[in-house]
């Protein structure tokens, strides 16, 4: 009699677990995996992460030796730092010219008065006119050498900020940050290697966001649009299926051939068109290539 109990039991247990629900798109779960690589070569100095690790966007991950970089920075200030200090104060250099100039204005003014009354010769003005004419020219002048001078200068100066800009920003890309939250899952690398400028690091992928990309003939592609809601069901082998809400987010323009992981509702239709619905895994139970679908609402 025990026998027989525990046979229905076991052949009710199969029954339920078995149950299918008629999906009408069928496909896996997939994420947005990032391959993070270095920007700059040298020793990985720190390697902060190991995989199935979880981060968070702007958490450091690796670091890249940058002492050389920092030096180069250093010695880029210090050739600044000269160019500055042999900047021409302009003003204070024209002063004295300036002054003298301001004096002959003085005496051209009386010396034409005098002029005007008889008391002073033709010579007299021309002379003072001419001594004015050369100073302001010698002023002129030596104005635009400062100026010039003070340009290049300048000019240079700012080369090499533009360059200080460049090795603070290679600087700040040898710090390797994730551009995600997400899992870690899989690192390519160990600390203490060296690693050339575009050499993948790791790879992480955001599973609190999945994607379901699934496929359904054209006779079920009229009753979908973007941003329709769906209901998704996850495989979970013997335990059935998990059901999750899901939004359609993109739909194929061109059709294809059944990929042969997929196994359709209707095994007819060979050409098929693919879709892909957005899941929220906040339980964190889907995983990416697990076998899925979803029914249209």
């Amino acid at each position: 009699m025990k026998y027989i109990f525990n046979s229905i039991l076991i052949f009710t247990l199969i029954s339920c677990s078995s149950k299918e629900v008629n999906l009408d798109a069928n496909g896996v779960f997939e994420s947005t995996e990032i391959t993070i690589s270095a920007q700059n070569p040298g020793e990985l100095t720190g390697l902060y992460i190991d995989e199935g690790n979880q981060v968070r966007k702007g958490d450091v991950l690796a670091q890249v030796d940058s002492t050389s970089l920092s030096l180069t920075k250093l010695q880029l200030l210090s050739q600044v730092s000269g160019l500055e200090a042999r900047l021409p104060n302009i003003a204070s250099n024209l002063k004295t010219l300036k002054h003298q100039i301001s004096g002959l204005k003085n005496d051209q003014q009386r010396i034409q008065n005098m002029y005007d009354q008889g008391a002073a010769t033709s010579k007299q003005l021309d002379d003072v006119n001419t001594k004015l004419a050369s100073l302001e020219s010698t002023y002129a002048a030596q104005k635009d050498n400062l100026t010039n001078q003070n340009n290049s200068l300048v000019f240079q100066i700012d080369a090499l900020e533009e360059q200080v800009k460049l090795i603070e920003y290679q600087i700040s890309k040898s710090t390797i940050k994730a551009p995600i939250d997400g899992v870690v899952l899989v690192k390519f690398v160990e600390r203490n290697e060296m690693v050339g400028a575009g050499r993948p690091l790791m790879r992480i992928a955001d599973l609190q966001h999945m994607t379901l990309k699934a496929y359904l003939n054209t006779e079920q592609l009229k009753d979908l649009k973007i941003g329709q809601k769906v209901t998704v069901f996850a495989e979970y082998g013997a335990e059935g299926k998990k059901e999750l809400p899901g939004s359609i987010t993109w739909i194929s323009s061109e059709s294809e051939f059944t990929p042969k992981t997929i196994q359709t509702q209707d095994e007819r239709a060979n050409l098929v068109y693919a879709v892909k619905v957005a899941v929220d895994n906040k339980d964190g139970l889907l995983r990416i290539g697990m076998y899925g679908g979803f029914k249209i609402k």
